[in-house]
């Protein structure tokens, strides 16, 4: 099954985005920083079931996250999780030592975790996280983030799903200090991962058979590149009918 995970970076052309994301119809498509005109469009574009939650609210800056799914899977729960709240930044800046300035800036603009939970006709269950973190330059404030989201996603998982938990989150070209704690577990946890590629991502009772970033003759339209950022895919060993 293919994952694939875009950051549409406010792509005008976000009608061409999707269609050419979804065309070879992968099993999953997660989208980050999605205008929001195009919020009420993507499932009928996609010709896929569409969970689409705010970021950004500004008038004119308002973005979205997306999790699409095949039209043929049963939704089990939609879930979201703030991931820069004005609480969790005040708490995590006196913990980093980070000043006031910074802290409030950490604030803004609004991320955001999607957990979306689906059952297929084979009656597998896949719980998918759909991550758009804070860019700082300090990767310990997005990865912070990054905890705050895993142990919101941990909890939506039961007993034989399967997770895929991925989106957006640059470190600096450092690595994430939670999920190298989450890789560690004992090896019969089942979990797998991959922390160089970018963006890293985290697999639950799966195998990773491959990694791809999309080349830019792969997202181009009419000559020009969609997006500021290529898309990246997994194929996972599963079988989801």
């Amino acid at each position: 099954m293919l994952v694939r995970t875009w950051n549409a970076a406010r792509e005008k052309r976000i009608r061409e985005l999707v269609e050419l994301v979804t065309a070879d119809r992968p099993g999953v498509v997660m989208l980050q920083e999605v205008p929001k005109q195009a919020s009420g469009s993507i499932g009928e574009w996609s010709g896929m079931k569409a969970f689409v939650d705010r970021e950004e609210t500004g008038f004119r800056s308002a973005t979205s996250s997306v999790v699409l799914v095949p039209s043929n899977a049963t939704e089990f729960l939609h879930k979201t999780i703030t991931l820069n709240t004005n609480v969790f930044c005040e708490e995590q800046g006196r913990r980093l030592g980070l000043d006031e300035k910074t802290t409030r800036e950490w604030e803004k603009p609004r991320r955001i975790c999607q957990v979306i939970r689906v059952a297929f006709p084979n009656r597998r269950h896949l719980v998918v996280a759909n991550v758009h973190c804070s860019t700082r330059p300090d990767g310990r404030m997005v990865d912070a983030e990054l905890r705050r989201a895993l142990n919101f996603v941990e909890r939506q998982v039961e007993l034989n799903d399967i997770l895929v938990f991925t989106g957006w989150y640059e470190l600096g070209g450092t690595q994430s200090e939670s999920i190298a704690a989450l890789l560690g577990r004992p090896r019969e946890s089942l979990w797998h991962g991959l922390q160089n590629p970018f963006p890293m991502l985290v697999v639950l009772g799966a195998q990773i058979n491959g990694y791809r970033t999309w080349p830019n003759d792969e997202r181009t339209y009419d000559g020009k590149l969609l997006s500021s950022y290529p898309p990246v895919e997994i194929d996972l060993a599963a079988d989801l009918g």
